[in-house]
């Protein structure tokens, strides 16, 4: 669980006349105040709204745990063991947005805030595997931590094996990339004192033409 959603993983064993159900289900939930944005409703109204997805998943989840930054603006991704194929993986939290339209394409105000259309299967994209191709098994937690970056946070798996890596769901917006030019900052940084330093003189010239206007 965290902030207002939570997420659950389970087997669906569903046979009756007409559905014939067996796989792996990831449910996800989110719990409002009221079903209309920025409203609580009025104060002696306690009943809740809620807005939950079911997603098919190709194996077993055996833990989940939750990304935290610094400030709580970076994506978060849910992080979970795979013990089949010995890896972790980190969803992002848009995917499993419970509020993904369903059987129709998202609206204007939708897309705008990332939301797409509900698809059942959620199949696990590369991309998303923290471990890449390490295999790491037997994982019984994972934790995870901020870091004085809002872009990063730290995760540390144990268990059986031991694995730790930081991640940057929202790419590290926040730290200057290897391409930024260091030397052309203290270049312009200089020829600004410069300038600085040679019109100052001419400020009590100006002053003294405006009190004699």
């Amino acid at each position: 669980m965290s902030e207002n959603w939570f997420v659950y993983s389970f087997f669906g064993d569903v046979t009756d006349e007409r559905d014939f159900c067996q796989d792996f289900q990831l449910v996800i939930s989110e719990l409002y105040e009221s079903s209309i944005p920025n409203d609580r409703g009025p104060l002696d109204y306690a009943a809740d709204f809620s807005s939950l997805n079911a997603f098919i998943i190709p194996e077993p989840i055996f833990h989940m745990a939750v990304t935290q930054t610094r400030q709580g603006i970076t994506i978060r991704q849910l992080l979970c063991t795979l013990p089949e194929s010995s890896s972790i993986v980190g969803i992002p939290r848009p995917v499993l947005d419970p509020r993904r339209p369903v059987d129709r394409a998202p609206t204007a105000s939708e897309a705008v805030e990332g939301l797409f259309r509900y698809a059942p299967l959620l199949e696990f994209d590369g991309k998303w595997f923290i471990t890449h191709a390490r295999d790491v098994s037997d994982i019984k937690t994972v934790l995870s931590e901020p870091t004085l970056l809002e872009s990063t946070n730290l995760i540390f798996a144990f268990g059986g094996d031991i694995f730790g890596t930081r991640a940057t769901p929202s790419q590290a917006f926040d730290a200057l990339g290897k391409s930024f030019s260091r030397l052309q900052l203290v270049l312009t940084v200089v020829s600004l004192a410069i300038g600085v330093a040679f019109l100052a003189p001419m400020k009590k010239q100006v002053n003294l033409l405006w009190k004699a206007n």
